[in-house]
């Protein structure tokens, strides 16, 4: 009887932490390129006007712990939207470069249709410098990442 009731606390709490795993940290490749996906399809309905209200609205659908979205101008460099750095956008950040040099929104916008791409940079959520992943889809002119952070 104890060792049932033991178990059964294990389960649930096993069942827990499986749980707030789930619910945070960074998306598989499989969930980046669907969200990616997701984003191409709402900014090719909708626009840049109407897409930047959405992914920018801090208590929207958009709005997640586990991935930001951006969508940069491929042909001016400016970073048109940022779902979680807002402040950011409205700029050429070409020259931009990760913590380790690296110019990461150079090699973004050299992507031609789809690609990946790592880096180094502060994570909003947590303040701390992490090692991130961004899935790159083209979308005429724009360049849409969606980019995750590792834990």
């Amino acid at each position: 009887m104890v060792l049932q009731s033991t178990l059964r606390v294990l389960a649930v709490a096993l069942a827990l932490c499986a749980g707030g795993l789930a619910q945070a940290g960074q998306l598989s490749k499989e969930e980046q390129v669907r969200k990616a996906e997701e984003v191409r399809a709402f900014f090719r309905a909708n626009g840049i006007e109407k897409s930047k209200q959405a992914f920018e609205d801090k208590a929207g659908t958009w709005q997640s712990p586990d991935f930001e979205i951006a969508v940069q101008n491929g042909v001016t460099g400016v970073l048109e939207i940022h779902s979680t750095q807002p402040q950011y956008t409205g700029v050429d950040n070409r020259d931009l470069k990760d913590a380790d040099g690296k110019e990461f929104v150079k090699e973004l916008l050299a992507i031609p249709d789809t690609g990946w791409l790592e880096f180094k940079f502060p994570n909003p959520a947590t303040g701390k410098i992490q090692n991130g992943r961004i899935y790159v889809i083209r979308e005429g002119d724009y360049a849409i990442a969606v980019s995750s952070y590792a834990e």
